[in-house]
């Protein structure tokens, strides 16, 4: 793991420096505190986080943002900070993160594998970017390829569709097409049964399943369509916080074979198996479509590559996975922009 290398090769040369590492998904913190934990066997990592019903603080401390924000006092002591997910620290001067980093006298570390924010651009460059430099980068055409190739990423192999979300005249809010708008479009029984016969059709020799649908009732929807056909499926969102756990359980497990979610699998996800992914939910957001295209990379034994369903046509408004396209300004509002990819009529 990336960030355990890094902290061991600071320390080694800092030996006396504390390490501070943040993010606000549960799902992240405990990766991360289960990977140092491992890596730095025989020392205490420390995980301060009021959801984890932990508040333990040691040289080494994994914190949700959340818990720690309004109690900076206690976290002066830290010499570097290691933010996950970076990109999703604000540009503005405000929010959880800056109003911490703000107060803290520590050296910044961001981690991510999309050094972008919609409507922004790149996070580490303009007058609001909180980071000055990007320092290394394996996610571009070259690096994703030297991944794949290496073993630590599978192939990801898109198919055309039949059925085709027309995303023409949607409205733009915040830089990505209007939800409401998008669910009175694209959430009727026709559009619904369509997709999901498609990917019963192809999906045969594929063994996990996962789905990105638009709002909540979308993905409930498209979840009843597929139990229906006797596909024993999921379905997680936002409002379900309680049984989202026991949810994921059955989807790892295999008692799910779907698993339908509305922007909750996008980051923090480690199921290795997925090998069939479906969009329902367009987007214009590069950071959203790599983050949904890299639920499919994880590499596991019998998988030979993810399928890509992409109803929604992402691929083809915002380019592959290694090489999507990154306005750092938007040249007008509601202009998708051109196509950047071609679908092979065969």
């Amino acid at each position: 793991m990336a960030m355990c290398e890094f902290i061991d090769l600071y320390l080694s040369e800092r030996p006396l420096c504390n390490i501070l590492v943040l993010s606000h998904v549960k799902e992240i913190l405990e990766q991360n505190f289960d990977a140092l934990e491992e890596h730095f066997e025989g020392i205490d990592i420390g995980l301060y986080s009021a959801g984890m019903e932990s508040r333990t603080i040691h040289k080494i401390t994994v914190a949700g943002i959340q818990s720690v924000y309004r109690r900076i006092d206690d976290f002066r002591h830290f010499d570097v900070v290691i933010i996950d997910e970076c990109h999703l620290v604000g540009t503005k001067e405000s929010g959880m993160y800056r109003k911490f980093l703000g107060g803290m006298d520590a050296n910044y570390v961001g981690l991510t594998a999309t050094h972008f924010r919609t409507g922004h651009g790149y996070i580490h460059i303009g007058e609001e970017a909180l980071f000055n430099r990007l320092v290394y980068n394996i996610c571009d055409v070259d690096g994703f390829r030297h991944l794949i190739e290496s073993g630590w990423l599978c192939r990801l192999i898109g198919k055309g569709t039949e059925m085709k979300m027309n995303v023409r005249d949607l409205k733009i809010k915040m830089g990505d097409f209007a939800v409401k708008q998008m669910s009175q479009r694209f959430d009727r029984d026709s559009i619904t049964k369509a997709a999901v016969l498609e990917v019963v059709a192809v999906g045969g020799p594929y063994k996990k399943w996962l789905v990105f649908a638009i709002d909540v009732k979308h993905a409930e929807h498209i979840a009843s369509e597929f139990n229906d056909l006797g596909i024993p499926t999921g379905c997680i969102h936002s409002k379900m916080e309680l049984n989202r756990d026991w949810e994921l359980t059955k989807f790892r497990s295999g008692e799910y074979r779907c698993m339908v979610n509305v922007n909750v699998l996008t980051t923090g996800l480690d199921i290795p198996n997925i090998d069939l992914i479906a969009m329902l939910r367009p987007t214009q957001s590069p950071v959203l479509h790599i983050q949904t295209l890299g639920r499919g990379m994880r590499i596991s034994d019998g998988k030979d590559h993810c399928l890509v369903l992409d109803f929604a046509g992402n691929l083809q408004r915002l380019g592959p996975i290694n090489d999507v396209s990154i306005r750092q300004r938007p040249k007008r509002k509601g202009m998708p922009g051109p196509s950047r990819m071609k679908e092979c009529p065969e």
